[in-house]
């Protein structure tokens, strides 16, 4: 009986300790951390429309970007942003993916806004 619990032992031990190891590593922070953060992106974009949803302490605010490639996305925004946006600026995103970052507005309303940062700078 001991010789039968001994070799289960050894097969059964590696495989456990194998998966241990594994999920250690899978949550690491800075291997989950560079797979989830995706990179910064700013784009030339123009505010299309903004909305808010809930009431009260609940309130979410968003607003919807269009870029110069037709693309748009709707982005929640802090409170404090959403009442300095109007529809129709125009100016530079930045955000991750689907997180707002800031919006750069530009001070004439040009069809530069709708060029990458790179193109700006020139």
């Amino acid at each position: 009986m001991p010789a039968i619990i001994l070799k289960l032992a050894a097969i059964v031990l590696p495989i456990i300790i194998m998966h241990v190891i594994k999920m250690l590593l899978n949550k690491s922070p800075g291997a989950k951390a560079n797979l989830e953060k995706p990179d910064l992106m700013q784009r030339g974009a123009k505010i299309i429309s903004k909305r808010t949803f809930g009431g009260g302490l609940n309130t979410k605010y968003f607003a919807v970007f269009e870029f110069a490639d037709g693309y748009r996305t709707e982005l929640e925004v802090p409170a404090e942003i959403y009442g300095l946006l109007a529809e129709d600026d125009m100016g530079i995103l930045e955000h991750q993916h689907d997180r707002y970052i800031a919006f750069h507005r530009n001070q004439n309303k040009e069809d530069a806004a709708y060029k990458s940062s790179a193109e700006l700078e020139e």
